[in-house]
């Protein structure tokens, strides 16, 4: 960055922000530009430069002693805006600051020689903040004097600071060391809508005059070591936010500064960064993808009653906060960019007023107010009614286990029990592991050995196998709590409550043990994360059923008109042959709009087949497999049967949707073709497929030699055109379901050399079957239904390429709901 060039160039302190104005179709790119003068009277000259836009350029001089510079660039159409992923392109233009200094008489002090290029060229950071130097003689002092050279700030600051030397006046050295800084600017406007209303109001981002639902998490530190953490780590991390359809990542103000890479990804793949203070606004405000800043987390909720201190003096506490936070970090916040977004507090009631900073005081939770943060462990986590019709949702969360795979390679055999020390001591949160069983007791088939008589649970006996299945009905029991919650905040965006965002905790993990995280500790997906690729979806249908009745709706976040289909399956869980009964109609959705449908209630669904069959004269064994149903006015809810709805998109914005690729159409549901051809796909061919792909899935289609399955397409895509869910209408526990489904994988065969393909069946409906295996990558599904007369085509991706997917199927590993019934 400036501020570490211009101390190892002798130029003292300097840092280039970029702030941004649209009006009237026109941007103006204002580059606050400071320096450090070595004395008065010293001259220099800053050139704006955008390679490829000649329209782009601005000149001006510099004078010492002043120490901060505006340099105003106006830039009118034609452009292209940066936008979030999902809603535009992320167009990302290189723009270059050069500062040349005028020359004065040359000095002669050996203190005063410039460095040498090659230092120069080590100091060049990654593209989106390098600095460069133009080439100059070494002065071979730096290699004569075998002076000590240290290495300055993270992974993106690979500065070289040279020690023992004096700073000298730069403007002895002339225009050809002039230094060129470059910026990759995003053209967006962002702000946040706080519109009255009749409770409350609004808390919204607008993007570039479009609302966007925020759909994200919060990112912890990488790892509590930080040298540990390579620049790989943190491209994991937000390709697998990307790829679970999340366009908003708030970075917890409790961790480290992210490096310079991880905002470079953010701006590459369009992920909104939502900040908390970290006093380096300037080192990373110019990124298009950094929206807003906040001042602490949850201190102005702890000031409510979390501590006693502040209950008894509620006064000097609130004097305080306001002298730090609103006095202090906003005012700070505006001296760098006055028009920046900001808010005191996550979470926060909002304000009165944004000129000046009034905020409005009361309960910080409020969820008629600015943002909210949720955690119950004690209510219904499955439970719809649960949740608070909030605005905007910055933290909620439940627990759940590290994958079985990853947990036992650091743990021992007699550390397999749910309540074991080891099990303990991995468990951080006060009272976790009881909090987990009491929400699994509820919803799953699971006992625990006898208590003491202080009834108190007994330590298990250490199993590997039946830790294994506790371990798989947490992440379980977690995955549907977010899917409950986040599905009703998403539709809720077109209801009263106006709910414009969800960012659970938590993303990733510093360790294996239990945690909110969706992300295991190096980067392996839990349930949950495969659960939230689909819950996060750009289209998506949600549901809630109370005893037989039930209201759904249909989301979309694709600023297009959206037209499709949805279908109602009656299955009974002990079929064979398919559902009992359907039933289809058309839906039709305006750009980013969510609205309800109307489902038949269950006894009606119950009474058509009663009447349909009870006529004929084979309705004995047309009925077999579904003769516990109960039928009549106010049937209870059977156990053997579920729901299955499935949405599917026809058209977006008037066109077709369908996969471009020859060969492909609707996958057949008792053979799934795989498409095959002897040689590789053409570069044409394979850009299609890459195109209809999410970013971070493209690399794993390099190099097909197999068409993926449409149902795999679809699984990858930047925008699914199906979505589905169940509706259960009774406790999980309450299901009738096969004892023993037999669920095998096979057809295993390689794609491309980061790609594989196979089909897994059953021979029983399998309620949430879930994958897992001892190989690096991850599937393109996970948590899904399994019934016998349809087939599931999945696809592994690989973190490193293979020739063979041997490994894979000698290692894989499978589980369903049956698995839940389990003795601790």
């Amino acid at each position: 960055m400036f501020d570490i060039i211009t101390e190892i160039l002798w130029l003292g302190h300097a840092g280039v922000n970029v702030r941004q104005r649209h009006r009237d179709g026109q941007v103006e790119l204002i580059f606050d530009i400071m320096l450090k003068w070595a004395q008065a009277g010293e001259h220099a000259t800053v050139h704006i430069q955008a390679p490829g836009n000649p329209r782009w350029g601005a000149q001006q001089a510099v004078t010492a002693p002043a120490e901060l510079h505006h340099v105003h660039v106006n830039i009118t159409k034609p452009f292209d805006l940066w936008w979030p992923v999902g809603y535009g392109r992320q167009t990302l233009y290189n723009v270059t600051i050069t500062l040349t200094p005028t020359p004065l008489p040359p000095f002669s002090q050996a203190d005063l020689t410039p460095p040498c290029s090659k230092q120069a060229l080590a100091m060049q950071l990654q593209q989106g903040s390098s600095p460069h130097l133009d080439p100059s003689p070494c002065s071979n002092r730096c290699a004569e004097d075998g002076k000590s050279q240290t290495a300055v700030g993270g992974a993106s600051n690979d500065a070289v600071e040279h020690s023992e030397r004096k700073p000298g006046p730069y403007s002895s050295w002339g225009s050809e060391h002039a230094m060129v800084v470059m910026r990759r600017v995003g053209l967006r406007e962002v702000e946040l809508r706080r519109d009255k209303l009749e409770d409350g109001e609004t808390f919204c981002f607008i993007v570039n005059g479009v609302p966007i639902y925020a759909k994200g998490a919060n990112m912890i530190i990488a790892d509590v070591i930080a040298s540990k953490v390579t620049p790989g780590r943190y491209r994991t991390l937000v390709e697998s936010a990307v790829a679970a359809h999340m366009n908003m990542i708030r970075v917890w103000g409790g961790g480290l500064y992210p490096p310079q890479e991880f905002y470079n990804l953010c701006d590459e793949m369009g992920v909104l960064v939502r900040e908390e203070v970290q006093f380096q606004m300037r080192r990373i405000n110019w990124h298009p993808s950094v929206v807003i800043w906040g001042g602490n987390n949850e201190v102005e909720t702890a000031m409510g009653g979390w501590f006693k201190e502040a209950r008894q003096n509620p006064q000097l506490y609130t004097a305080d906060y306001v002298e730090l936070f609103l006095n202090t970090v906003q005012r700070a916040v505006a001296e760098v960019d006055p028009d920046f977004l900001f808010v005191d507090s996550s979470p926060s009631n909002g304000l009165l007023s944004t000129q000046p900073y009034v905020k409005r005081w009361g309960d910080a939770s409020s969820p008629s107010y600015g943002d909210t943060h949720y955690y119950n462990y004690s209510a219904n986590s499955f439970d719809a009614a649960t949740y608070p019709h909030a605005r905007f949702v910055s933290e909620f969360g439940f627990q759940s286990l590290p994958s079985w795979k990853l947990y036992k390679k650091v743990t021992r055999p007699e550390d397999w029990s749910w309540n074991s020390e080891m099990s303990e001591f991995r468990m951080r949160h006060p009272n976790g592991t009881l909090q987990l069983l009491d929400q699994a007791q509820r919803h799953f088939n699971i006992s625990v050995t006898p208590t003491t008589p202080n009834q108190t649970p007994r330590v298990g006996n250490p199993d590997p196998e039946v830790f294994r299945k506790w371990t798989y009905l947490t992440q379980l029991q977690q995955a549907i709590t977010y899917e409950t919650a986040i599905g009703l905040w998403r539709r809720l965006k077109g209801s009263a409550a106006h709910t414009m965002g969800v960012l659970y905790w938590q993303l990733n993990d510093v360790w294996l043990g239990a945690s909110w995280s969706s992300m295991d500790f190096g980067g392996n997906w839990r349930l949950l994360h495969y659960t939230m690729k689909k819950t996060y979806a750009p289209f998506i249908i949600v549901a809630t059923s109370q005893d037989d009745s039930s209201e759904m709706w249909v989301v979309s976040d694709i600023n297009e008109p959206v037209t499709g289909t949805v279908t109602w399956e009656l299955i009974a869980l002990d079929s064979r042959a398919g559902p009992v009964r359907s039933h289809s109609q058309p839906f039709s959705l305006e750009p980013l709009q969510s609205k309800p449908l109307h489902l038949p209630r269950l006894t009606h669904l119950l009474q058509s087949v009663f009447n349909s069959t009870s006529s004929s004269s084979s309705s004995s064994s047309s009925l077999s497999f579904s003769s516990s149903f109960a039928v009549g006015a106010e049937a209870p809810a059977p156990a053997n049967a579920i729901v299955r709805v499935r949405a599917e998109v026809t058209k977006t914005g008037g066109s077709s949707r369908k996969f471009p690729f020859k060969g492909v159409g609707r996958p057949s549901l008792s053979q799934p073709a795989l498409h095959t051809r002897e040689d590789p796909y053409n570069k044409h061919e394979q850009e299609q497929i890459v195109n209809e792909l999410a970013a971070p899935n493209r690399r794993f289609a390099q190099g097909l030699q197999h068409m993926p399955h449409p149902t795999v397409l679809d699984a990858l895509a930047r925008v699914p055109r199906t979505s589905g869910l169940l509706i259960l209408y009774t406790e999980l526990k309450d299901k009738q379901v096969v004892s023993d489904p037999c669920i095998c994988a096979g057809n295993f065969r390689m794609l491309s050399p980061f790609m594989s393909e196979f089909i897994v069946t059953s021979t029983a409906v399998a309620l949430h079957v879930a994958i897992d295996t001892e190989v690096e990558g991850r599937f393109s599904d996970n948590n899904f239904i399994l019934l016998p007369w349809e087939p599931k085509v999945v696809a592994f991706l690989y973190d490193h390429s293979t020739a063979s997917a041997d490994e894979l199927e000698h290692s894989m590993m499978i589980l369903s709901l049956v698995d839940t019934n389990v003795q601790l």
